[in-house]
């Protein structure tokens, strides 16, 4: 199984379900790199250790903030501090889901949500690797990532397709709370 690492809080956003008016998705679903990929296939989303300043500060921007507390009291049980963002999982990974397709951004701008939109770089030249049926995972998995799709360790990918066999068959029902969408 591949996986991407991102900073966080950008792997939680992606854990992260909101209530939309066609039912449950992820904050985000779309991760922009500057390069693009060949792969299809399932993949991990990994949050990193790395947490620099201006990520930090995103976390406490409206709407990410209550998209983010909305996550962590899903993922702890509680509701979340005022200073939350050190709570989030870290050399971890957070969800597995299917990476679908990898386009320009410019051909994904006009098809995308407001908050989705403020969860990437759609600037030229950046292309969107779109994630499909997002798992969350209530029990983040430590990890050490890498730079650009990396393989997760054998024993771990195990895990990983088990728990996204079984949450399948459960019709993914109860994976994680959803948080009404303003705008999303």
């Amino acid at each position: 199984m591949k996986a991407i690492s991102l900073w966080p809080p950008y792997g939680h956003l992606m854990a992260a379900m909101i209530q939309t008016p066609d039912g449950p998705r992820p904050a985000k679903g779309i991760e922009t790199r500057d390069w693009a990929t060949d792969y299809r296939g399932p993949i991990a989303i990994h949050a990193t250790v790395k947490f620099p300043q201006e990520c930090v500060d995103f976390c406490y921007e409206a709407p990410i903030e209550r998209v983010l507390r909305h996550y962590l009291k899903w993922l702890k049980g509680e509701i979340p501090p005022a200073v939350f963002h050190t709570l989030l999982p870290r050399r971890a990974i957070v969800a597995v889901g299917y990476l679908e397709d990898c386009r320009p951004t410019g051909y994904l701008l006009p098809r995308i949500s407001h908050l989705e939109r403020l969860c990437g770089n759609y600037g030229p030249g950046r292309f969107g690797f779109d994630v499909k049926g997002i798992i969350p995972l209530k029990e983040p998995i430590e990890c050490p990532g890498a730079q650009m799709l990396w393989e997760v360790p054998a024993g771990i990918a195990r895990q990983l397709e088990a728990l996204a066999q079984e949450r399948a068959r459960a019709g993914l029902a109860g994976i994680a709370g959803t948080v009404k969408s303003a705008r999303a």
